[in-house]
């Protein structure tokens, strides 16, 4: 009798021990084709992109066990719903807040400078472009507000369908072009004339991150713990940098 009880006294242990040692496991969005901040890997079909390694980070930060799910745009909000996610990876938009709560912010989409690569000045402000011949793609809102920003300051701003604007800078029709900062990445990979000025301070900038379904304070609570510490210590920054993504990265 007494080596029974023993035996289950030592397996209860066991259990205990087993159970306090278990990672929490996080079900986690992300969307499969967002170049450049996330995507699904052709060859691994694993996830990958800066807002998909900076949470792994911070798994690792809080000894999380990410459970991975892809979406499209459309299944968000779906996902949530139905609770298939504790979380998602993305844009906040205001709809969003009633639903969901937003973690610190991660990055920002904004409007973001591009000019030849030859041309090293530090643009920081539109005033820094007066007399100048600027461009943006044609429609959308961000060409509209860069148009009206640049009013009665630059020389000429001309609105032209891609790839008309970047030809424009690269010929030297015009001398720099607006773009928003996500889109520009990708672009200026393939244009290696241009630069993207990394001095220039955005006036539209919507933030993004981490989404968690309502209800989970102390998971949010510890994910904005872990974005302070990573962004201190630098690693964040060198997540986005790896990715050529530090101009999106929110300081």
């Amino acid at each position: 009798m007494l080596f029974r009880r023993a035996i289950i006294a030592a397996f209860l242990i066991v259990v205990g021990v087993t159970t306090a040692n278990a990672q929490q496991v996080i079900k986690a969005a992300y969307e499969v084709s967002q170049r450049p901040l996330m995507w699904i890997n052709g060859e691994s079909f694993q996830p990958t992109g800066p807002l998909v390694e900076l949470f792994e980070a911070i798994a690792k930060d809080q000894d999380f066990k990410i459970e991975w799910h892809t979406m499209i745009p459309a299944d968000r909000v779906a996902f949530h719903n139905a609770k298939i996610v504790d979380l998602s990876l993305g844009q906040y938009a205001p709809e969003r807040a009633g639903t969901l709560d937003f973690a610190d912010v991660v990055y920002t989409v904004g409007d973001a400078l591009y000019v030849r690569k030859a041309d090293s000045a530090m643009y920081r402000t539109m005033e820094d472009l007066r007399d100048r011949i600027v461009t943006s793609p044609a429609g959308g809102g961000l060409t509209e507000q860069m148009q009206k920003a640049s009013a009665g300051i630059v020389k000429e701003f001309r609105a032209l369908v891609a790839p008309a604007n970047f030809d424009a800078v690269r010929s030297g029709a015009a001398h720099a072009g607006f773009l928003n900062n996500i889109s520009l990445v990708e672009r200026v990979r393939a244009m290696p004339d241009l630069r993207i000025v990394t001095t220039w301070e955005s006036r539209v900038k919507n933030p993004g991150g981490f989404m968690l379904n309502k209800g989970q304070e102390q998971l949010l609570a510890k994910i904005n713990a872990s974005l302070v510490k990573l962004k201190a210590n630098g690693a964040a920054l060198a997540i986005f940098e790896k990715h050529g993504m530090e101009i999106a990265l929110a300081r």
